[in-house]
């Protein structure tokens, strides 16, 4: 393949004049004040994904085919029709090599590279593992013809999938339960190309009913250890986006853990996300009286207090004192004078879960009692002191979650550790908290707006969508059901 320079997205008649195009999408405005018809753009991949000539692959085509036919005279058992194939670079090629190069390293998904070395090619899970790779690239170059070619292999690794839950033996495999993650991830990158509703929860539930499958014996290796954090972890953010209890059956299987001696700080997140959510929660819930839920609420702040105390020492994090910079080209760089150094950004993103919880938390508390009359208040055992420490809290966690923004977003300046992750996971590992700092309007002020800066950062450098709504509205959490970021929920 030769390179020919960076393409041009330019209309064709501005490429031939060698002009600046504004690329509107139904005609460029040079070509209408021309009053000539515009032709249109050049398809984006076949600029992106060019094939070799067709004289390089006649030529090595038939280089391939001279020794096919001296294999086929020497007697070798070797397959002749591996030595025939066409040596253009397909996307679907491509796809796969970006997909496991550059988004499943420093993701939950890290273990797929070494499952895919050790599956044959027919196999159903390198299918789907195809499939998912295309549905990225639909998502990258934003283009539903690549999608609608990922539909095709999804129904197929659909059926595949459904044939192996039909077979008990095949059922309980690591391979399934990986296929019926990936077929979500799918759904969450397909609802974020053609716009149409996710069924990710969906299979984030038929990988629930797998867990209870696969019982007690998932956690003698280390990958059943780890699908097992990673399914509690994914129904966590479900149950906090669609604003619902955690599933019995989850918190059972949590149980059963310990007594299997599994642990993990993901699975301890999973029980205290239990607690918060149990009927009736006090997140939700419009029936309590006020002061039930400001009780319960206060009772709730301090297990996640107690939570983030008890987090082992790799969680930990440094507070160091570095000025803050303003550029005309990426906003604000930091919030105040104070960032957080962390390990690794699972840390920062636990952290933050963490810290959002507090702040809903705390909402709850304020806004409940706010809305009493004075009368009830001054009655109510030292009101206005947990009224103005409601406001602190939340000042506080807000306050850390901007914290810990330079270091994941800008390494190259505030990242004295060397986070080892790529741009899409710094990205996925801030989204959530400060989609809620920005939301919140017991946030302060110069919190919010900082949030929504980053936010609107993230969307046009990165060109995240979900970044941009979640600064344009006050949606929280409600904006982040679908997309890429679906990929680094750990």
């Amino acid at each position: 393949m030769v390179f020919r320079g960076r393409p041009s997205t330019a209309c064709f008649a501005c490429r031939g004049r060698r002009i600046k195009c504004d690329r509107k999408q139904l005609g460029c405005g040079q070509c209408a004040r021309m009053s000539i018809p515009c032709p249109l753009y050049p398809d984006p991949l076949v600029q992106a994904y060019r094939d070799q000539s067709d004289i390089t692959i006649r030529k090595a085509e038939e280089s391939y085919q001279r020794k096919a036919r001296r294999v086929a005279y020497s007697g070798s058992n070797a397959m002749i029709g591996a030595l025939c194939y066409n040596p253009s670079l397909h996307l679907d090629t491509i796809a796969l090599t970006e997909f496991l190069a550059s988004y499943v390293p420093q993701s939950p998904y890290d273990y797929l590279s070494a499952i895919y070395r050790d599956q044959s090619l027919e196999a159903p899970l390198v299918l789907i593992i195809w499939t998912v790779s295309l549905a990225m690239s639909a998502w990258k170059l934003k283009d539903p013809r690549v999608l609608a070619t990922a539909r095709q292999l999804y129904a197929t690794a659909l059926s595949v999938t459904n044939n192996a839950l039909r077979d008990p033996n095949t059922a309980a495999q690591d391979s399934t339960l990986v296929s019926v993650l990936l077929l979500g991830l799918f759904e969450a990158l397909a609802c974020q190309v053609s716009g149409k509703s996710s069924n990710w929860t969906k299979h984030t539930r038929g990988a629930l009913a797998l867990l209870r499958v696969r019982g007690q014996m998932q956690f003698s290796t280390k990958l059943g250890r780890r699908l097992f954090d990673q399914i509690c972890s994914i129904l966590t953010f479900d149950t906090m986006v669609r604003k619902s209890p955690l599933p019995p059956d989850l918190l059972q299987l949590v149980s059963t853990a310990k007594a299997s001696r599994h642990e993990s700080t993901r699975t301890a997140f999973v029980m205290l996300v239990g607690e918060i959510t149990q009927a009736p929660c006090v997140l939700w819930d419009l029936d309590m009286l006020p002061i039930a839920k400001v009780e319960k609420a206060l009772w709730l702040d301090q297990r996640v207090s107690e939570f983030t105390k008890e987090l082992p020492p790799d969680y930990e994090y440094q507070k160091i004192r570095k000025e803050a910079k303003e550029t005309p080209i990426s906003g604000w760089d930091a919030h105040s004078h104070v960032i957080h150094q962390y390990l690794h950004h699972h840390a920062a993103r636990l952290w933050n879960a963490c810290r959002v919880l507090r702040i809903k938390l705390n909402s709850v508390i304020y806004g409940t009692l706010s809305q009493l009359p004075p009368s009830a208040l001054s009655t109510f055992e030292e009101g206005r002191k947990i009224l103005r420490r409601a406001t602190q809290t939340i000042s506080e966690a807000a306050t850390d979650i901007c914290a810990s923004v330079p270091q994941i977003l800008n390494p190259a300046q505030y990242d004295q550790v060397g986070i080892k992750a790529s741009h899409e996971a710094r990205i996925a590992t801030l989204l959530p908290a400060l989609s809620v700092t920005k939301a919140e309007t017991m946030v302060p002020q110069t919190a919010r707006s900082y949030a929504a800066d980053r936010l609107k950062y993230m969307g046009k450098e990165f060109l995240i969508p979900q970044a941009e709504s979640a600064a344009a509205s006050v949606m929280g959490l409600d904006v982040l059901h679908s997309g890429f970021h679906m990929l680094y929920v750990y």
